[in-house]
């Protein structure tokens, strides 16, 4: 098919733990498209060797897929390269298209663990039904760049993602240069319209919790309404993602329905490993069936 999967990393045991769950999910639901690492870190060769000592590069080789693992320096040169994780995260996504001999491109995070074996091949672009939430001030600083400042819902800003080549590099283009688009990841966005204080206070959005930076999907799906009239828009084939966020099981919940597990590193952090484990198994080879 002609799309692929990708997926960004960094040198934490808990990251690391979840990739590696990953892999397996991809592996018993026999995947078939390429499968992208990015390692978001300085030391490529150290993370690599902890991937090796996790068993992680072993489960790679007998995968039924094709893999590749890029470097930050594949995508990004040494001056591009911000000192905050989470910024090169965000660009670096933008970037996938460099690598890819495909034109789209599913985005995921460590923490999304497959549950079905035909969902990532027909996975289709989140509806646009999502209002903003957290990033704030990046959503009204690109409405008022590309809309006028008309408020606009957003395709959901979480993974699974698919974003295509082409509105990847048109995104780009936009900017007077590369330097100029990279700047817009790194800036800090405020709020300073009455209308985007009206969305935080009548979503009960304490201020604390609102994101000054980017979000690389907020700004993709803005740009994609600015160029294109017909915006695919249709809940057929969108992802039905199970956010974990405790070790309870809900006995009176249907999880056959599922077909993505989300369970962040925070929740491994809690439970430790070894739980963590026997909790994504429980979801992984549907053990409550």
């Amino acid at each position: 098919m002609d799309r692929d999967l990708w997926v960004i990393t960094f040198d934490h045991d808990d990251e690391l733990f979840l990739l590696n769950k990953q892999i397996e999910s991809l592996i018993y639901y026999e995947n078939k498209l390429d499968y992208n690492i990015i390692t978001n870190c300085t030391d490529h060769n150290k993370i690599l060797e902890k991937m090796s000592d996790l068993g992680i590069l072993g489960s790679l080789e007998s995968a039924p897929f094709n893999y590749n693992i890029f470097s930050q320096t594949d995508f990004l040169s040494e001056k591009e390269i911000n000192d905050v994780g989470y910024i090169n995260q965000q660009l670096l996504k933008t970037q996938v298209y460099k690598k890819s001999n495909t034109n789209t491109h599913i985005i995921l995070d460590c923490k999304n663990i497959i549950l079905d074996s035909e969902i990532l091949e027909n996975l289709g672009p989140k509806v646009l039904l999502t209002r903003p939430h957290v990033f704030l001030g990046c959503y009204e600083y690109f409405t008022r760049l590309w809309h006028k400042g008309k408020q606009l819902p957003l395709r959901g800003a979480s993974t699974p993602f698919i974003f295509e080549k082409s509105l990847l590099i048109e995104l780009e283009n936009y900017f007077e240069s590369r330097q100029d688009f990279i700047k817009h990841f790194k800036r800090k966005y405020s709020i300073t319209k009455k209308s985007t204080f009206k969305i935080m206070n009548e979503q009960n959005i304490p201020i604390r919790s609102v994101a000054n930076c980017i979000s690389e999907f907020y700004m993709y799906s803005l740009f994609e309404q600015k160029i294109r009239k017909n915006v695919s828009n249709t809940l057929d084939n969108n992802p039905r993602v199970l956010f974990q966020n405790s070790r309870k099981i809900d006995e009176n919940l249907s999880y056959s329905k599922y077909n993505i597990l989300a369970f962040h590193r925070k929740i491994v952090k809690k439970l430790g490993q070894e739980k963590s484990n026997q909790l994504i198994d429980y979801f992984l080879y549907k053990k409550w069936s």
